[in-house]
């Protein structure tokens, strides 16, 4: 275990974690672990998602889960806009905008 801290996670990172677990269909243990989640947290969030249709339940070839079209998207969406906010935080600190 590593001796970094641990910072608290916003709403927004975790699910954008359980989106990309899930891009290629996975268990809810694999869910739970790979998005470091407690059972109680990721029965809350799956369900928001699945509401939100970003993700949708599979029982082929096994039981679990998969991101939708609509999710990756957004996945994809989220992904771009942090890239391009810390650009502009970069460029910002480089010209003297930002202190």
């Amino acid at each position: 275990m590593s001796i970094a801290t641990h910072e608290k996670r916003d709403k927004l990172d975790i699910l954008l974690r359980i989106i990309e677990v899930t891009a290629t269909p996975a268990k809810k243990t694999h869910i739970l672990y790979k998005a470091s989640l407690n059972f109680y947290q990721l029965n809350r969030y799956i369900d928001e998602l699945v509401r939100l249709g970003f993700i949708k339940e599979m029982d082929v070839p096994f039981k679990g889960y998969v991101a939708t079209e609509r999710g990756k998207q957004f996945l994809a969406m989220m992904k771009n806009s942090i890239k391009t906010l810390i650009l502009v935080m970069i460029i910002g600190n480089v010209i003297g905008l930002i202190n």
